[in-house]
């Protein structure tokens, strides 16, 4: 492989990483938000059935309805996590199931609360996974462009550049399928329900 091979590679791989990263960080702010909104909207929906005194809603206290309310004002997803847990908790002890309550807590908070804020959870890590190592491949091409003479009298540019193209590869990789699990991927949300209870 010669040299201008080589230094063209060194060259590309920063401005290549460094675009799938600002595309993959806009993409993951725009979606991210968006799970915010449903889980946030499942703790506003909870409130407001609180207020309505409707069953299984009523029964925590004003305590943890305010705590409820102060977690929706600050966009808190854990704590809004946290009171309905309890609140499905409580159906539990009345003695619904997702039989004699199909649309219930227990499904609400089970079968699409916590499916979704694990995804979040899961794309998020992944992503911050990926930004740290596209910085180390890129601060590795830079460092490899600035002593490109040193390294070669070496004799281990190749090694340091194959060394760098597998992990740009995995990186880019590792980009395409956090895009497209962000795109395709439909959460609890946004799938149709079907009530297999009606006829």
């Amino acid at each position: 492989m010669n040299d201008d091979t080589l230094y063209y590679t060194l060259s590309t791989i920063p401005q290549v990483l460094a675009a799938f990263m600002a595309i993959a960080i806009a993409f993951l702010f725009f979606r991210i938000a968006q799970i915010k909104d449903f889980l946030i909207g499942d703790g506003i929906t909870s409130y407001d059935r609180i207020k309505l005194n409707e069953p299984g809603h009523s029964e925590l206290g004003d305590k943890y309805n305010d705590r409820l309310r102060d977690a929706i004002s600050r966009k808190n997803i854990d704590e809004i996590d946290e009171i309905l847990r309890m609140l499905k908790d409580k159906e539990i002890e009345q003695g619904y199931n997702l039989i004699n309550r199909p649309n219930g807590l227990q499904y609400n908070y089970d079968s699409r609360f916590v499916p979704t804020k694990n995804f979040m959870s899961r794309v998020l890590k992944w992503t911050i996974c990926l930004l740290i190592l596209s910085t180390i491949s890129i601060l590795a091409s830079l460092i490899s462009l600035g002593a490109f003479d040193q390294i070669k009298k070496c004799g281990t540019l190749e090694l340091f550049l194959w060394s760098n193209v597998i992990l740009f590869t995995f990186c880019l990789i590792g980009f395409v399928i956090v895009i497209a699990i962000g795109l395709f991927y439909k959460l609890p949300y946004e799938k149709r329900r079907v009530d297999k209870t009606s006829p």
